[in-house]
């Protein structure tokens, strides 16, 4: 690259990749995308990414049409995971600007593109402006974008990112304070001193980068490669702050962080002490935060603390109380992110969850109505509705729901609400049918394997009750409620060392009167009287508050 063949560290080109690759692996910033399975797919297009990139410099290098080919071909596939590598051909471009041309070149070029970056400037300037006609114009333009491109736009959004991005600087430089879930409204109007502040500050990056491509391709570059590879998330209208949004950014810091370290500090020693230094406090930092992740409620304990307003993460965290076992917290963070955003549906379902469970259909009924009211496309409320009604045994508005739930969406949970209303109703090979669809659609639906032994067992056939509740333990070794039935299901059998081992398994998960008295009877039929009696009483103990809740 004629651009490279000027840099003062030349010699230590090795040393430089190699700390610039750390900086990049060893980054806390890198923690979401890597440790959070969902976002994994910024990784794959990463991977894509780079691969394309590192066969288009081949072959312009090498001057091979064939290596082209085979960039076109992982551009490709990277589209097909995640559109983010959209900025690909951008990266190209600056990469042709700014290595594979001299000093004068390049100065010739920025000159010739002045007018478009002014213009371009000129577009957002007029995004600020609250004149009614200029508005009413911006408008149309973006209505002939989608209308060309398919895309929807924001500007409300895309003046947000001027907040964001001297955000994600911030964090690259002082990796502190790092949240799974921000709390980053977005701007309702250009007109107001942190986002025209931010605005200022971010044209000014720009300017400084085009001053340094003259003299300081490879800093520049870093700058413009941080930038270029968010601009695919910086347009289209979603959450405005994700840390994984930085995954491939970081690379460009890295790049400008080595290149500054090595510009400034002409002492190896000292330079490269220095490097280490910052490579070792980045890594413990992502050590710390990664073992944060392990735990799911210290993570979501750790983004409400950070983003108190966010009514997702309290969701999150409430739903996970709530899985744990403690109500009264989850109780408590559910309503909360009720009251931070009224209009959020899945809280509503999830508190109806609650109350379900506990046989509280009064409390229920008008939080899953709430979620259904609020929630266009969000079928879970009414099928969980539906369950209410089937257990009063009101089959018709339970169908009803469960109708209109598979209108919405046909998911396995809709078929094994139908399957169970069915079961209700006594036509148990249709409910087989039904259950055994919710398991095409989703073979690890252990609740399914759950109600499909029920029926087996309803149906006699003892074997195959057995077999489906292991394939739902084979799933989910807790589920509590498989070890009682599977239980019942030996005790009938006669099998009451197996019975007394599930009963063992279940009041280890989470202990209740009902399972102690399924233990007694088998140990009463195993003759160990004293052990019957202690289960007995525990049982009593257990069931006696039970009587005066209710």
């Amino acid at each position: 690259m004629p651009a490279l063949h000027d840099i003062p560290f030349k010699r230590d080109k090795k040393i430089f990749s190699l700390f610039a690759s750390l900086i990049f692996v060893s980054h806390p910033l890198q923690t979401q995308a890597v440790t959070y399975i969902w976002q994994r797919s910024e990784v794959l297009s990463a991977l894509f990414f780079m691969s394309s990139y590192y066969f288009w410099i081949t072959a312009r290098c090498k001057r091979k049409n064939k290596f082209y080919i085979f960039a076109l071909g992982l551009f490709i596939l990277g589209l097909m995971d995640k559109g983010t590598i959209l900025s690909l051909p951008f990266i190209i471009l600056l990469t042709d600007i700014s290595f594979f041309r001299n000093a004068e070149q390049r100065k010739d070029l920025l000159k010739a593109i002045r007018p478009l970056f002014l213009f371009f400037i000129l577009i957002l300037v007029l995004m600020f402006l609250p004149y009614e006609k200029i508005q009413y114009a911006m408008k149309f333009y973006h209505l002939a974008f989608m209308k060309f491109f398919g895309m929807h736009l924001s500007w409300l959004y895309m003046l947000t990112q001027f907040r964001v991005i001297p955000q994600y600087i911030k964090l690259c430089f002082f990796p502190v304070g790092q949240n799974l879930d921000y709390y980053f409204p977005l701007a309702h109007t250009g007109w107001n001193i942190s986002t025209v502040s931010s605005f200022l500050f971010v044209c000014f990056i720009l300017y400084g980068a085009c001053r340094l491509l003259i003299k300081k391709p490879l800093a520049a570059f870093g700058i413009f490669w941080f930038l270029i590879c968010l601009l695919p998330t910086s347009f289209a209208s979603r959450e405005p702050l994700w840390e994984h949004r930085t995954y491939l950014s970081i690379a460009g810091f890295a790049l400008l962080l080595v290149t500054l370290i090595f510009s400034f500090i002409s002492d190896g020693k000292i330079r490269d002490r220095t490097i280490i230094a910052i490579i070792a406090i980045f890594s413990l930092l992502t050590i710390a935060r990664n073992s944060l992740w392990r735990d799911p409620i210290a993570l979501m304990e750790d983004t409400v603390k950070k983003s108190p307003l966010n009514a997702r993460a309290h969701l999150g965290l409430g739903t996970l109380y709530s899985i744990k076992g403690d109500k009264r917290k989850a109780i408590e963070h559910l309503e909360k992110s009720i009251r931070l955003n009224p209009q959020y549906a899945k809280p509503y379902n999830n508190l109806g969850l609650i109350y379900q469970e506990r046989g509280d259909y009064q409390k229920a009924i008008p939080l899953f109505s709430e979620a259904i009211a609020k929630g266009k496309n969000f079928n879970l409320p009414y099928i969980n509705l539906a369950y209410i009604y089937i257990s009063l045994r009101n089959f018709q508005e339970a169908e009803r729901l469960l109708t209109q739930a598979l209108k919405i969406r046909k998911t396995d949970e809709v078929y094994r609400g139908i399957a169970t209303l069915h079961f209700a109703e006594g036509k148990l090979n249709s409910a087989k049918n039904f259950f055994k669809k919710s398991l095409t659609l989703n073979p690890t639906n252990k609740k399914a394997y759950f109600n499909l032994g029920d029926l087996y067992f309803m149906e006699g056939n003892f074997l195959l009750a057995i077999e489906m509740y292991q394939r739902a333990l084979d799933i989910d070794p807790s589920f509590r409620d498989v070890y009682v039935n599977m239980g019942v299901v030996y005790y009938n059998q006669g099998d009451l060392e197996n019975a007394k081992i599930s009963f063992e398994k279940a009041l280890v998960l989470r202990p209740n009167d009902r399972i102690y008295r399924n233990l007694a009877n088998v140990y009463h039929a195993l003759k160990d009287y004293e052990k019957a009696r202690e289960c007995y009483e525990k049982s009593r103990v257990l069931y006696s508050p039970y009587i005066r809740l209710h």
